[in-house]
């Protein structure tokens, strides 16, 4: 590529054109042609000595909007006024170009593209008597350089700004720059570190070798990672991570080092502190040893997260701004777009305050105004601003003033951070205690919670009638002070604050309450209080002991009367009789104050429980110095915590509900296979978690399954049996479905978790059981989920059953009346047709979602079709063995036990005229080479082109 001519070498070759004028002025003016033709980057017009255009370029043609055709012969002032120039400075530089031969100025033009920069040069022709004949302006197109500029004074400003310390040296290590934060955290001005090497800050704490092999690695090119301890001005040590990189020109030759230091003295001493304890718990017993690799572990995953941090680009999620000091923005960053919609260019210029509706609006322009006029720092201020498509954005607003040269304010400059799913959560927590303060409020029992120090931090329930309180009266109070005359409970709650758990019976004067001391720990472990329950049993107390004395009584008559009076025989049958029914009363009356006990200890488990982690990572969200990752972590654990709690809230206030008979029957059509379908949509992703595969099975079609029912409650019954059976399964299956059995809809849950033993069969639908007091403590929970799912599929006439063996697993099985929506239709539910399909189809699929997609797309093409599902290749290999109606295949590749190359090989094998497609998520050419060789007949990729798949059946099944 030919090189372009400067502007120099164009004024040398005119002056050369004017000698030959003379002699030969066509050829001269095709040459001159030639030249300024050449310059393709450069913008060329000619005039004569009036200004009328008599050459015009292709540039000039880019630049400035006209056609060479139609621009020749107009004035040169047509074209001007496009970049806003009067005429009377284009009279003032053809006066200098008069007088000086040339003159050059600056232009900025506002296009489609933004705004242009431009450079123009005007420069005089002469002829060959050096008489001024017309004038040339060479124009370039400048605005990359500019910008470039703006964005090196961007970069300038970042690394100014940033939070590490940045080095840069010369190649003997020198120092030539260095920014504030490095001077903040040495100690040292700029003046006494320019000029001197690193080693300044050397606390001789590592290796001369360490050294030696760093300055080997960047002196080679390559960047070197690792830690310093160093020491400031004033002898302080402190630690760095340190990442050097050699600064590299167009020659690929190093003419820098840039080292870029993270001080992380905070973290060596959390480590060496860890150290300390990790020595300690070695010499302890083996229990602890198994904490002590746990511990390890947590400080290796911290190590790791913090080296992941280290090595990513410091990028900002939040939006960048500036604006004067009238509110105008004059800079925002491209992450708006994200945030709110705008591109910059639709926000700069514009005042901050029109992003907000009108309340709003007054509210941030007199904080705005107080600030300016105050010339204080913006901080932490929370505004909303609207999205561009309409809805609300919440902002963290932070920012500083920025001062020009004289110390005259100038505006402002800061960041945005979108706060709007904190602000949610913080309202969606707020709701959620709002809600257990009023189920807490309105209990029966007391519920109270005491700090450290003795302080009342709770007290709460109906019962504190009976002591003559209100609710939160002794809130703040002293219980030391409270309870002085009362030893038993001064010592109950010593004893919870070291430590133990009390349940047991006190006696406050006439009364006599069941009463419930637990420790209360924060994030950490440590005690941090008590939290508590008490029970007025004075009535069953005074039932219990009148009892006792009438059963003395009585017992005591029968000895007195017996020997003497035979007549007496017959009463004291009675009195015996009337004995085992009061023994038989005593024994319900303590059962059920067993159950309602271990229910209220249960409740106060559950309860205190995510109340531990809302009130315990509540508090450590007000920790200054706290990182968002960790901020988000602690705000997904109360969000969490919230949803757990409301969980228990609902099945009491629902238990509460049956109980009164307040739940109403709503029945509505509905399509049992795509509402089952929905429903393992919806458990499939929580049961992978777990890694336990999920399975549907329909007993009708999908016209067939249209029936009236009640889709509330049978959504809660089955979405409870799911999530138990996922809850209590370990390894195995899962499987769910229906079949008509009797002309009623039998829906069952199957299992391979835990299983339940026989004798506990019964008591498991009761309320408040479970089939083991530990599983509460294991596994969470009430006892209320399956009294609750029994009473639901009552009220629509439903029974619930359930059969299983301990450590094999259950099948719960729900009954409900069959009512179709298509009356008409003929539904054999006993004696199933001996008529074969036409065709039979064996889908091989491990992935249940996957398979009734394909199941769907074979009755869509022919519902005839008779559809058999394998789960793996070794169950396919024995199903093609014992079924010689099947024919096709539809094989997944990718499969556990046995893959689908090797299935197919083996149905090749003993089968060889049976079609079998791969279907498989491999589509490279040597997945399907190999599928081939296996012995597929054809091979569709996922996810399934519908038309080929028709094409594909129609083929095979002819």
């Amino acid at each position: 590529m030919s090189k372009k001519p400067t502007y120099q070498e164009l004024e040398k070759e005119l002056k050369k054109l004017r000698k030959e004028l003379a002699d030969n002025s066509k050829t001269t003016q095709a040459l001159l042609d030639n030249i300024l033709h050449s310059s393709t980057e450069m913008s060329v017009a000619a005039t004569d000595i009036n200004l009328n255009i008599t050459y015009f370029n292709s540039r000039a043609e880019h630049i400035f909007g006209y056609k060479k055709n139609d621009i020749i012969g107009k004035n040169l002032t047509e074209i001007h006024a496009m970049e806003n120039i009067e005429f009377s400075k284009i009279e003032n530089a053809i006066k200098i170009v008069r007088e000086k031969g040339k003159y050059e100025y600056y232009v900025n033009s506002n296009t489609d593209e933004g705004i242009k920069h431009f450079k123009s040069i005007v420069s005089g022709i002469w002829d060959f008597k050096e008489k001024l004949v017309g004038f040339v302006l060479f124009t370039n197109d400048i605005t990359e350089q500019v910008n470039s500029q703006k964005e090196i004074k961007k970069l300038s400003v970042a690394v100014e700004q940033s939070a590490n310390s940045i080095i840069i040296t010369d190649l003997d290590g020198n120092i030539e720059y260095v920014n504030s934060k490095f001077l903040d955290i040495t100690g040292y001005t700029e003046n006494e570190v320019k000029g001197k090497n690193p080693r300044i800050l050397n606390a001789q704490k590592q290796a001369l070798q360490y050294y030696i092999d760093l300055w080997k690695t960047i002196t080679k090119g390559e960047i070197w990672k690792g830690e310093f301890c160093n020491k400031t001005k004033y002898g302080n040590l402190f630690w760095e991570q340190v990442t050097i990189t050699p600064i590299k020109n167009d020659k690929n030759e190093i003419i820098n080092y840039l080292a870029i230091k993270e001080d992380i003295t905070i973290r060596k001493d959390t480590e060496q502190e860890l150290h300390a304890t990790n020595e300690e718990l070695l010499a302890t017993t083996d229990s602890l040893k198994e904490t002590n690799k746990e511990l390890l572990a947590a400080v290796q995953k911290i190590e790791e997260k913090e080296k992941r941090l280290k090595d990513i680009i410091l990028i900002s999620n939040d939006w960048l701004w500036e604006v004067d000091n009238s509110g105008n923005f004059t800079y925002v960053s491209g992450k708006i777009k994200s945030i709110l919609g705008y591109e910059p260019s639709e926000i700069i210029g514009k005042p901050l305050f029109d992003l907000m509706h009108d309340a709003e609006k007054q509210r941030v322009i007199l904080y705005f105004s107080e600030t300016i006029s105050k010339q204080k720092k913006v901080i932490d201020f929370e505004n909303w601003t609207i999205h561009k498509n309409g809805h609300l954005v919440c902002n963290q607003t932070n920012g500083r003033p920025i001062f020009d040269k004289r110390n005259n304010l100038i505006g402002y400059r800061g960041v945005n951070k979108d706060i709007t799913e904190h602000k949610k959560i913080e309202d969606s927590f707020k709701e959620s205690e709002a809600r257990f303060r009023t189920i807490v409020t309105n209990s029966t029992p007391i519920i109270f919670m005491i700090d450290i120090n003795g302080k009342m931090l709770l007290s709460e329930g109906k019962m504190l009638k009976t002591l003559g309180l209100k609710s939160g009266e002794v809130v703040g109070l002293s219980v030391f002070d409270l309870y002085k005359d009362y030893p038993i409970i001064i010592d109950n709650i010593k004893m919870a604050l070291n430590g133990t758990t009390f349940e047991g019976v006190i006696k406050l004067d006439e009364l006599f309450f069941e009463a419930f001391f637990s420790p209360n720990l924060d994030s950490e472990g440590n005690i941090s209080g008590i939290i508590g329950m008490a029970l007025d049993i004075t009535l069953h107390i005074n039932i219990e002991q009148k009892l006792k004395e009438q059963n003395n009584k009585y017992i005591a008559l029968n000895e007195k009367y017996i020997a003497t009076n035979d007549e007496l025989l017959e009463n004291n049958k009675e009195i015996s009789l009337i004995n085992k029914k009061l023994i038989s009363a005593k024994k319900r009356a303590e059962e059920s104050d067993r159950l309602k006990t271990e229910f209220i200890n249960n409740m106060s488990h559950e309860i205190r429980t995510p109340m531990n982690g809302i009130l315990g990572f509540s508090s450590l969200l007000a920790k200054e110095n706290l990182s968002n990752e960790k901020r988000k972590y602690f705000i997904k654990i109360i969000h969490s915590s919230g949803n757990q709690l409301l969980q228990i809230i609902d099945d009491i206030l629902e238990i509460s509900k049956l109980g009164t008979k307040q739940v109403k029957t709503f029945e509505e059509k509905l399509s049992l296979n795509n509402f089952l379908t929905e429903l393992f949509s919806v458990f499939e992703v929580k049961a992978k978690e777990n890694k336990i595969p999920l399975y549907l099975k329909k007993g009708l079609s999908n016209k067939k399954s249209i029936i009236i029912t009640d889709k509330n409650i049978l959504n809660k019954v089955i979405s409870n049996l799911i999530n138990n059976a996922i809850k209590f399964t370990n390894s195995g299956y899962i499987e769910f479905g229906y079949n008509l059995v009797d002309n009623k809809l039998q829906i069952y849950v199957k299992d391979t978790g835990i299983g339940i033993r026989p004798e506990k069969q019964k008591i498991i639908f009761k309320r408040f059981s479970q089939e083991e007091k530990d599983i509460t403590q294991k596994r969470g929970g009430l006892g209320l989920g399956l009294s609750i799912a029994k009473e639901n599929i009552e009220l629509i006439g439903g029974k619930i059953s359930v059969e299983s063996e301990k450590g094999k697993g259950a099948i719960f099985y729900i009954t409900i009346p069959y009512k179709p929506v298509l009356l008409d239709s003929k539904i054999k539910n006993k004696k199933i047709s001996n008529k074969k399909n036409k065709y039979t189809v064996l889908v091989v699929e491990d992935e249940n979602i996957n398979y009734l997609y394909l199941e769907i797309l074979i009755n869509d093409y022919n519902k005839k079709i008779k559809v058999i599902h394998a789960k793996n290749g070794k169950e396919a290999v024995e199903i093609c063995k014992e079924k010689n109606d099947i024919t096709l295949v539809l094989m997944d590749l990718k499969m556990p036990i046995m893959n689908g190359f090797e299935a197919s090989m083996l149905i090749k094998s003993f089968r060889p005229k049976l079609p079998i497609i791969a279907q498989t998520a491999f589509s490279t050419t040597e997945d399907k080479s190999n599928a081939l060789k296996a012995g597929c007949d054809e091979f569709v990729s996922k996810p399934i082109n519908i038309k080929l798949f028709a094409e594909i059946l129609s083929k095979y099944l002819k």
